[in-house]
């Protein structure tokens, strides 16, 4: 099952906010990712249709590093 999402990128090529088909990101997924069992809304925020907008910039899945990106944080390499 596939869910259409967006997807906050940071880093050298930023582009936001791109509408792309995004895996849904399951349970079975987010235990072999980090280890842990999902909490609270660990999940929906993985799978945020908003993520990167306003008020949802640690929502989504940072592929690069297979993680949520509540766990990632913000790539801020170059900030001033």
């Amino acid at each position: 099952m596939t869910t259409t999402g967006r997807l906050a990128v940071v880093g050298e090529d930023d582009h936001y906010l791109h509408d792309t088909p995004r895996p849904k990101i399951t349970r079975e997924r987010f235990i072999e990712a980090t280890g842990i069992e999902p909490e609270h809304d660990d999940l929906e925020r993985c799978n945020c249709p908003c993520a990167g907008e306003l008020g949802h910039v640690m929502c989504g899945w940072v592929d690069e590093e297979n993680l949520p990106r509540f766990m990632v944080g913000l790539d801020t390499r170059g900030a001033q």
